[in-house]
C-alpha cells in the first residue's frame, strides 16, 4: 500500500467517535488513533440558525463526515465524545478493493497538533487538564505528488 503526504494541512473540529488507541512502535515511540466525527450544517436564509444538512442516503439523519486521525508522539487522552481541535496533514493510501479489484485512495491524517477541548455542563465550564495540548512538530517534507496516484506508483 503506497502512502502519499499532501502539502495541505486541515483542520478539524469535531468529538471523538471512540477513546484513543494507544500503542508503540519497535523503537518505542507512542503511536494514538481516533476518530472524529464532524457534523455538516448550513445557515437557514429564512431564520438565520445554523441547522444539519441531511444525509442523502439517511434523510432523517444529519450528514456526517469521520476523519481517521493518527499522532505520533505524545497525545492527549482521548475519551469518546470528547471534542478535540486538530491540525493535521493529509495523506493518501491507494490500495485495491477487496471484492471488485478496483483501484482505490483512502484519506488519513497525521496530527500535528491536538487539543481536547473543556466540557460544559450546563452554564458550567470544565476546566481542561493541564496537558491537554501536544504540538507534535514539522513532520518533514510532503512526499512527491507529481502524476497521478494510483496504486501502481
Amino acid at each position: 500500500m503506497e502512502q502519499k503526504f499532501s502539502p495541505y494541512r486541515i483542520i478539524i473540529t469535531g468529538h471523538a467517535g471512540h477513546d484513543g488507541s494507544l500503542r508503540y512502535t519497535k523503537d518505542g515511540q507512542p503511536v494514538t488513533n481516533f476518530s472524529v466525527a464532524v457534523n455538516a450544517r448550513a445557515k437557514n436564509r429564512e431564520t438565520g440558525r445554523w441547522e444539519p444538512i441531511p444525509d442523502p442516503q439517511k434523510p432523517d439523519r444529519a450528514y456526517t463526515r469521520w476523519f481517521d486521525i493518527t499522532v505520533w508522539g505524545e497525545c492527549p487522552t482521548i475519551c469518546k465524545g470528547d471534542e478535540v481541535h486538530v491540525t493535521a496533514r493529509v495523506k493518501y493510501e491507494a490500495y485495491h478493493d477487496r471484492n471488485t479489484g478496483e483501484p482505490r485512495v483512502s484519506e488519513k491524517f497525521d496530527a500535528e497538533s491536538v487539543q481536547v477541548l473543556p466540557r460544559y455542563e450546563g452554564n458550567q465550564q470544565q476546566q481542561p487538564a493541564a496537558r491537554d495540548e501536544y504540538d507534535i512538530g514539522d513532520l518533514g517534507p510532503p512526499l512527491d505528488l507529481d502524476g497521478p496516484l494510483s496504486p501502481g506508483d
